[in-house]
């Protein structure tokens, strides 16, 4: 996928906010190396320190880890199920800790609208606010209702905006047009049932819608298409099983792209994490991260008098 290396050169700016004394630091995998020497080129008209890394799969090697952080902007360039397990690992977490910007590149190359973007920053951060303020969440969906505590008197969970500008020192997100608001619920609370019509990250898309059931924050039920390969794929890592975030897209761009973990972004756009939340605010430990992508549905908060989003 190739680019005019001039409007790369904006999208770095755009996104990034990259300046000439900073360094940037391309990590990529074999199978996006075409794309990751286009932003190798776009930077070096920027930057007089433009370093890149090869990985394989998810790890990262002790050399990479260091150059993560140690430079100023690392750009992941890598797949899809290692854009989502990246976005949750102890290297992003570590780099931002220090101040450094982390990016993920979708699977797309070109430059956005910046009057867009300021409109999606501007819905994230009021829709953050009143998630900050609210106790509790019910998804509504065909399937009945799914009820998600968010909060408590004694325990308050901060929500996380995810945009694709990365300007401030120690932010992370994805370019270039990715955007969503989520929070790591309470653990052990959620219960109920929530239909999944778009697709599990890992796991891919569905046709059929995907019945859940959660009893005390846990996965405890499925059925509907991929319904067996789902509960053997939970069931086989430790703590998978438990709802550890709910995220909405604020993105309306529309743009064509083969990714699921694209759809995340698309506004009104509900998706469900399982897994590891603690590098989100959370409390649960697990090896992997799953998403599951809902679709649009009703969202109300605390009362239910508050519907934050409608499914049309």
């Amino acid at each position: 996928m190739k680019a005019n290396v001039g409007k790369l050169e904006q999208m770095l700016s755009l996104c990034l906010g990259i300046k000439s004394k900073e360094s940037l630091h391309i990590c990529y995998q074999q199978e996006r190396k075409e794309e990751a020497t286009e932003i190798i080129k776009a930077g070096r008209s920027i930057s007089s320190k433009v370093f890149y890394s090869e990985i394989l799969g998810t790890r990262i090697p002790k050399g990479v880890r260091e150059r993560i952080l140690s430079s100023d902007i690392t750009v992941f360039c890598v797949n899809e199920d290692a854009t989502e397990q990246l976005g949750h690992s102890e290297e992003r977490e570590s780099a931002c800790a220090l101040g450094r910007r982390v990016a993920f590149l979708l699977d797309q190359l070109y430059v956005p609208c910046e009057k867009d973007i300021k409109e999606i920053e501007k819905r994230a951060v009021s829709t953050a606010e009143i998630l900050s303020r609210s106790k509790k969440l019910t998804l509504i969906t065909a399937s009945g209702e799914l009820e998600i505590v968010l909060s408590s008197d004694m325990q308050r969970r901060k929500p996380f905006i995810i945009t694709c500008m990365l300007r401030k020192p120690g932010s992370w997100g994805a370019i270039p047009d990715y955007a969503e608001v989520g929070i790591a619920p309470l653990e052990g609370k959620a219960r109920g049932t929530v239909n999944v019509g778009i697709g599990i990250t890992g796991l891919g898309r569905i046709r059929e819608p995907l019945l859940l059931e959660f009893e005390e924050g846990r996965l405890v039920g499925a059925t509907g298409e991929k319904s067996t390969k789902v509960l053997e794929f939970v069931r086989s890592y430790k703590n998978l099983d438990v709802l550890c975030e709910v995220a909405i897209g604020m993105s309306h761009i529309e743009t064509r792209s083969e990714w699921l973990f694209s759809e995340k972004k698309r506004l009104g756009y509900v998706h469900l994490g399982m897994g590891s939340n603690t590098r989100i605010g959370g409390m649960n430990d697990s090896e992997r991260h799953l998403d599951f992508i809902v679709g649009r549905a009703e969202i109300k908060v605390d009362s239910g008098k508050t519907s934050l989003f409608k499914k049309n």
